[in-house]
């Protein structure tokens, strides 16, 4: 094989990636500080080649050595470029109390409300592209007033190989695992059909990073895929399902198949490390790690040997600690009817009281969402814990049935600091199979009649293809095509959730979103981080309402009074559901019931 060092090329190789970098560091700051949320994530699909050549040269296997000195440059630039979108939306809720500011950001969610209406509606589609430029522009304007009036420098620092592992305490270890398409290097590999790789980077405390090359992503996307089909058969959430099983020796043998492809090539430079913070790419987002199977024994979990945090990306790490800025109630929505026209004139808490549990139809009568019919229990319980341990000051709302719209959703979740909603989460194309017998739903018609429509609102603006089910979700859309009963992504990324310290999507399918190359997933997870807030609860698939409740109500009870970090509460939690039984020994939940809520954000 003739390299590039064969050829006397790699000075001139090392010169070219360094003024890369170079203009990649500038160009992040300018980005982050000058363009619209839709102009950051597109800008970073554009550079997504020019960064898989990069991380292509730290894993070559004949250059990797050439580059060494230049891995922590090229992580730096790699993390940067996955949190640019985080800390762009960051920096547009740095307001200062500035009146002008506060006038620019409601302007710029009421944009995104018209986006999604143009986009989600039967009418109006040809006015989407000039709607979203009409967004881009009032957020271009609102960086603009926010780095004139100094507050650009809030979250500046990059997220560099120094400063992050200044940040780890004894025992502490980053993994960040990152997809990429490997570009040729060499005259042989020219013209050769490229292939999409896995890569993770590794930082401990000491400082010493490594790269560690995983392979092509294909065998490691048919590993996911045949562990998750061990686990679990397709389900809906309030439908009814058998009970819990002993993990399979099938569902042990592809976990540690997947474990063995994506962990164990990293544990010889995680050896020592208690705590391990991971963030996840591309497919391993549809994975809860610390439920694999343990290397150690294979009848143990991952994380029951060592703790696993997810965050959404390093750059967190390196932000100013929001712990105790915190006020705000608990608010939360469940028993929603989807089939009922929302009380839009009364959207106000109905307090701890209301329909009792039982009037809740069993079945919609319409088709599309079906009604969630322990919800209610369980945002009720929820809401005492909260009340009788919050003391005196504590104002628990519940939304429920046709109270638990869309405009309630958007008046109270601002002033919540902990927001639970127990209801559907949707995503279009992909998962529109996966409703089985039922269409995705009469509340969001358009997305199984939009054709070629869709490829133009993934472009235009992704995060309308996913969103949450509401009052009204199952209802026929009026005369503009338009739907009530449901919140986009694209509006859920623009609520004021700076004082949120928990929220939790206690739904189906809230975790996994749309793909997009190079933009990760646009997901309710990803709305809510960009919203503003600090730690966001989600299901990787589908969960039987029983366990749900079950497991939630446990969680916030660790959380409120034991007072142990979130992340503890939910893994307790999580251990309990897996250790109950039936009078006979027999488990009563299975794998699929506990294994798929996971937190990301601050664990504390």
């Amino acid at each position: 094989m003739v390299t590039l060092a064969a050829l006397g090329e790699i000075d001139h190789l090392r010169g070219l990636t360094q003024r890369q970098l170079q203009d990649l560091r500038q160009a992040i700051r300018t980005v982050a500080l000058s363009s619209s949320s839709r102009e950051t994530e597109t800008w970073v699909a554009a550079v997504e080649p020019s960064l898989s050549g990069l991380l292509t040269l730290a894993v070559h296997e004949e250059l990797a050595s050439e580059f060494e000195d230049l891995s922590d440059e090229i992580f730096s630039a790699t993390e940067s470029l996955r949190g640019v979108a985080l800390w762009s939306a960051r920096l547009m809720r740095a307001t200062g109390g500035s009146i002008e500011a506060a006038e620019l950001q409601q302007r710029a969610r009421a944009a995104s409300a018209r986006i999604a209406q143009l986009a989600t509606g039967s009418t109006g589609f040809a006015n989407l592209g000039a709607a979203v430029r009409r967004r881009d522009s009032v957020e271009r304007e609102l960086l603009g007033l926010i780095a004139s009036a100094g507050r650009g420098a809030l979250a500046e620092g990059r997220p560099s190989v120094e400063a992050l592992a200044s940040s780890l305490q004894a025992g502490e270890a980053l993994v960040a695992y990152r997809r990429y398409t490997r570009a040729p290097l060499s005259r042989s590999e020219l013209g050769r059909e490229t292939t999409d790789h896995l890569l993770a980077f590794v930082l401990g405390r000491a400082g010493s990073l490594a790269i560690v090359s995983l392979g092509p992503i294909e065998p490691i996307e048919v590993a996911v895929d045949r562990w998750r089909d061990a686990i679990m058969a397709p389900v809906d959430r309030g439908v009814g399902v058998k009970g819990g099983q002993e993990a399979s020796d099938l569902e042990r043998k592809a976990g540690m198949e997947l474990r063995r492809m994506v962990l164990d090539p990293l544990l010889l430079r995680l050896r020592g490390a208690e705590r391990i913070t991971i963030v996840l790419d591309d497919v391993l987002h549809s994975v809860p790690l610390d439920a694999l199977p343990d290397p150690e024994d294979g009848h143990a979990l991952l994380g029951e040997g060592r703790r696993i945090l997810f965050r959404p990306t390093l750059w967190e790490l390196l932000l100013p600690d929001p712990r105790g800025q915190s006020a705000g109630d608990f608010v939360a929505f469940g028993g929603i009817e989807y089939d009922l026209e929302p009380r839009g004139d009364e959207a106000s808490p109905v307090g701890l009281q209301g329909a009792p549990v039982d009037t809740i139809p069993r079945a919609s009568t319409l088709g599309g969402f079906d009604p969630l019919t322990e919800s209610l229990s369980e945002v009720r319980k929820i809401a005492a814990l909260f009340e009788k341990t919050a003391g005196e000051e504590a104002q628990p709302r519940v939304l429920e049935a046709r109270n638990a719209s869309r405009d309630a959703l958007l008046r109270f979740a601002p002033r919540a600091r902990y927001l639970h909603l127990a209801t559907h989460g949707y995503f279009a194309p992909e998962s529109i199979p996966s409703y089985g017998r039922r269409e995705l739903g009469k509340g969001i018609p358009h997305l199984q009649s939009q054709g070629g429509r869709l490829g133009a609102v993934q472009g235009l603006s992704p995060m309308v293809l996913c969103g949450l089910a509401l009052a009204g979700a199952n209802l026929e859309p009026d005369e503009l095509g338009l739907v009530s009963g449901t919140i986009t992504g694209e509006e859920l990324a623009k609520l004021d959730l700076g004082q949120c310290e928990l929220a939790t999507l206690s739904a189906c399918d809230t975790h996994v979103g749309v793909r997009r190359t190079g933009q990760g997933l646009a997901s309710l997870q990803k709305a809510l981080h960009m919203a503003g807030a600090r730690s966001v609860i989600t299901s990787l698939w589908k969960v039987r309402d029983a366990a749900t409740r079950e497991l939630m109500v446990d969680f916030y009870r660790r959380l409120w009074v034991q007072e142990k970090p979130k992340e503890q509460a939910l893994w307790e939690a999580k251990m309990a559901l897996r250790a109950r039984r039936d009078p006979q020994g027999r488990p009563i939940y299975s794998t699929r019931d506990w294994a798929g809520w996971v937190l990301t954000g601050d664990p504390f």
